[in-house]
């Protein structure tokens, strides 16, 4: 795994657990994670870190191969800019409907 994203996979810890985190894929400077059912409908997460030491969340909705030959295309639900390592989970469970902390 790359630095960035063992280091996001670090800060996060047993969050990733608790929202079922599935296929996680290390980019040079994010991760990017499958996420278990949740009540806002996202099923995938892509965390980047920005050059001035912050974080910005894609939160998406992928669909499923029968709708992607039916024409459907994956859909932005949410991209959140500027978030602080203290405030990612947070802002993870505004985005999900998941808990994060115990």
């Amino acid at each position: 795994m790359a630095n960035v994203a063992a280091t996001i996979s670090k800060q996060l810890g047993f969050t990733l657990n608790m929202i079922g985190a599935k296929n996680l894929i290390a980019y040079p400077d994010a991760l990017a994670l499958k996420v278990g059912r949740n009540p806002k409908k996202v099923t995938h997460l892509k965390i980047a870190l920005d050059a001035n030491d912050t974080y910005s969340l894609t939160f998406s909705k992928v669909p499923t191969v029968r709708q992607m030959c039916a024409g459907k295309d994956t859909e932005i639900l949410a991209d959140v800019s500027g978030v602080f390592v203290s405030n990612l989970k947070d802002v993870i469970k505004t985005h999900t409907g998941l808990e994060t902390r115990f």
